[in-house]
């Protein structure tokens, strides 16, 4: 197991993580706590997004810039990652989020780190329909970015 590719998926997912609450603590100081989907839509897609482009930067040619489990686990099934690097990944990329999710709180309120919670919709009214619903989402979603990922990040 390489030491400095775990070291690097931390920071790497710590990075992402960070920058990408950053952007949720933006939109509630913008929006005065009230939210908008307008405002969401300008500003959350951007801060993942650099914040996925430092942490690629940072620890990408280290480990390989998984970043998230779902991303480790479609590389060890495709055979990039061995099953033990890719326990290591995962273990270090809980870490790394966990570790950014104290680090906003340190700097914000508990209310920020409260809206960076992913939760589902109201697009039901069953409260498991709705969370039916985000789980669908995510699951598409992920299956759209990992085969992407792969196709731009050939070994």
């Amino acid at each position: 197991m390489n030491i400095r590719a775990l070291i690097g998926e931390l920071l790497g997912t710590f990075t992402l993580v960070f920058i990408g609450s950053l952007g949720v603590a933006t939109l509630a100081v913008v929006t005065s706590g009230q939210g908008s989907p307008f405002a969401a839509v300008l500003i959350l897609p951007f801060a993942f997004g650099l914040g996925l482009m430092a942490a690629i930067g940072i620890a990408g040619p280290i480990s390989g810039g998984h970043f998230n489990p779902a991303v480790t686990l479609a590389a060890l099934i495709d055979g990039r990652v061995k099953w033990m690097d890719a326990l290591g990944y995962v273990v270090a990329q809980v870490v790394g989020a966990l570790g950014a999710s104290l680090a906003i709180l340190l700097i914000t309120t508990k209310t920020i780190v409260q809206a960076s919670v992913n939760a589902p919709g109201p697009l039901a009214d069953a409260i498991f329909d709705q969370e039916l619903h985000a789980f669908a989402t995510e699951v598409i979603l992920t299956a759209v970015f990992v085969p992407a990922m792969f196709r731009v990040a050939r070994s």
